[in-house]
């Protein structure tokens, strides 16, 4: 984002920001990208000990919070947002292997 000046980010949420009513399939399918991206990530949990379900609940929580991020940074021209984001997951993350007594 950085050297893009702030235009470059996510382009699965600027098909969704930008999307067009003509074409409600792009948005559709930016819904599947981002499905595929937390299943991707709640097996990759899964993989490491972590309940389906959490694992799943985790993942989805995890891209929320970091293409939030995307967007407030590209508004705010800084990626701080995106530092937050690091630290929120890190920590959401941290809580579930402490109460599950998954390997981290």
């Amino acid at each position: 984002m950085v050297a893009s000046d702030y235009r470059a980010g996510c382009p699965v949420l600027a098909v969704v920001v930008d999307s067009d009513p003509a074409l409600p399939e792009l948005t559709e399918q930016a819904g599947e990208a981002f499905g595929r991206w937390q299943s991707v990530l709640a097996r990759m949990l899964g993989e490491r000990g972590m309940a389906a379900t959490s694992a799943d609940r985790l993942a989805l929580q995890s891209l929320c919070i970091l293409e939030g991020a995307v967007a407030v940074s590209r508004a705010r021209r800084g990626i701080s947002p995106l530092d937050e984001a690091a630290q929120a997951i890190r920590t959401l993350y941290e809580a579930e292997v402490n109460r599950a007594g998954v390997i981290s």
